[in-house]
């Protein structure tokens, strides 16, 4: 109803004394020219109301909602909400609004206040409304609010205890430097929230750090979530906090460390510390994770994305550790991997990736024996290979001068899925022949062999269902196909003297056929007309 201006007794009916007397739920949404909402008499029922996206309401809301037990109001940028419009214990979600007024104390207190955003008179330490309004909170969030200052401090009055919150939220607030000031940051357990078990900030570009009495005193802090904010240097002091198990780190310019030394806090070791999760992406900036060099025993995933300053992860890793994922990518100026790789019993999976500067796996490229798949790039490949019998994803992306001999003893026979791209041991694998991987399921051979004009030489494994072959440029044939008796897939790229496919066509359990930048071949392949269709027609989706 986007022409809509106002709402009034013709939409109720002319004459009704009580109309919509069984209405439950109300919802106004996308009504971009309503401005006024006239309204005398109740909705008795009335248990839901949410407004969203009007953003020419200006008066404020209705007041006879006499169970009313939900409202919900987003992207109402004109409209100021009176607390009195509401009974008590409602629960009250507000995004996006121009203002909140009260008239009294108790009408703000029995709310059940969820969110808030774009609200600055909401901040006035005269009204003292964060004081008085945020009793029941459980989920409170802060957004584009552009005056907001340390929201624990003196001047605006909230150092008592929040019994209820339990996730704090905070998004674009431009003036945060910190969450609470100098005189609340030392207070005691007793007048912080004891009780917030996730911290979110995001946007806040002149935050500096997180309070030391949540971090460090709290018994129930277990995530936090910090994306955007230049200003953030490190996330702890000395250690981080001991109940915490996902810390993830987005686009922090200036993040320097995570955890910043500090004589009078003990540092992080293995067992002061619960967290299981960490995850860091584009923090430029960064060298090092912790000043004692040693990753909590408790860490189950770690990743690592595009800090090209890196120089550390840790020292060692303790042969106990529940490590089960490692992630890193493009961290140019990583040199070394943590000792002890080799002993983590735990561990699952290893992806390595556009880190020029490590090029190989510590303790002489040993893994673990429980190993399930590795992705490495640019690095020598390690020696042992074929002793790690639970490898089942190998994924090699190398240039030809980093990865040039093949191992001696080949691949662990128990592998499902190899892609090699782009480096020297395609020929010898051909050679020491694929049929050997009795359980592969996918196979990717990419470039690397400049001279190969024949593939495969030798019989592929019957059990292959997925093959690909891209980018061999002097490729010419194919030999037989029809030993894959599996094979549902068949992907062939940028092969461009490519002609024709084996003499005695492609497997009838092929489903799917894509062809691309293979010029030579997609003629040969035209529908009805090409001298390889007959080879194909059987297949249901071809891809050119």
């Amino acid at each position: 109803m986007e022409s809509v201006k106002n709402i009034g007794f013709e939409f109720y009916g002319e004459g009704l004394s009580q109309p919509f007397r069984s209405l439950v739920t109300l919802c106004f949404q996308d009504m971009a020219e309503w401005e006024k909402w006239s309204l005398k008499e109740e909705f008795p029922h009335l248990r839901e109301l949410s407004i969203r996206n009007c953003p020419m309401l200006l008066e404020k809301l209705p007041n006879h909602f006499p169970s009313l037990g939900k409202v919900v109001i987003e992207r109402c940028q004109k409209l100021v909400v009176s607390i009195s419009s509401f009974p008590e214990l409602c629960q009250l979600q507000i995004e996006e609004l121009t203002g909140v007024v009260r008239r009294s104390k108790i009408d703000f207190i029995s709310l059940n206040l969820s969110s808030l955003s774009t609200i600055s008179e909401f901040m006035s330490p005269v009204e003292g409304l964060l004081l008085e309004g945020l009793t029941h909170v459980e989920d409170l969030a802060f957004k584009n609010c552009e005056e907001l200052t340390p929201l624990w401090s003196n001047d605006v009055g909230l150092l008592q205890p929040l019994p209820y919150l339990r996730v704090l939220r905070f998004h674009n607030c431009p003036k945060l430097v910190y969450l609470a000031a100098e005189e609340a940051n030392e207070q005691p357990l007793s007048n912080l929230p004891s009780t917030l078990r996730e911290i979110h900030i995001s946007d806040c570009n002149s935050l500096e750090s997180l309070p030391k009495a949540v971090m460090y005193n709290n018994t129930c802090l277990v995530h936090i979530g910090i994306y955007e904010c230049k200003s953030l240097k490190y996330v702890a002091i000395g250690k981080l906090p001991p109940t915490l198990k996902r810390l993830e780190i987005w686009s922090c310019e200036n993040m320097l460390m995570l955890v910043d030394e500090d004589d009078t806090i003990s540092t992080c070791s293995s067992n002061s510390s619960l967290l299981k999760y960490l995850c860091i992406f584009h923090c430029p900036s960064l060298k090092s994770l912790i000043p004692s060099g040693k990753l909590p025993t408790t860490l189950k995933y770690l990743r690592i994305n595009f800090c090209s300053k890196l120089e550390s992860i840790a020292n060692r890793l303790h042969h106990n550790s529940s490590l089960e994922k490692i992630v890193i990518l493009d961290c140019k100026n990583l040199e070394s991997l943590p000792m002890g790789i080799h002993t983590l019993s735990h561990l699952d999976t290893i992806h390595i990736l556009s880190c020029p500067a490590l090029v190989s796996i510590p303790d002489g490229g040993l893994l673990p024996a429980n190993l399930r798949k590795l992705r490495i790039d640019d690095m020598a490949l390690p020696k042992c290979i074929h002793t790690i019998t639970s490898l089942q994803n190998l994924q090699i992306w190398s240039r030809p001068s980093v990865v040039s001999s093949f191992p001696e003893q080949g691949f662990p026979a128990n592998l499902t899925s190899l892609e090699i791209r782009d480096c020297n041991i395609i020929e010898d694998l051909l050679e020491w022949g694929l049929h050997r991987l009795t359980f592969l399921r996918h196979l990717e051979i990419s470039g690397g062999c400049p001279n190969l004009e024949s593939f495969p030489e030798k019989l592929l494994p019957a059990s292959l269902t997925s093959l690909t072959i891209q980018h061999f440029h002097n490729l010419k044939y194919l030999s037989s196909f029809q030993n894959l008796t599996s094979l549902e897939k068949l992907y062939i790229v940028n092969c461009v003297n490519l002609t024709s496919f084996p003499e005695d066509g492609l497997p009838p359990s092929l489903q799917r056929l894509r062809i691309y930048k293979c010029p030579r071949l997609k003629q040969s392949c035209k529908k009805d007309k090409g001298r390889e269709w007959s080879k194909i027609a059987h297949i249901p989706c071809i891809e050119k």
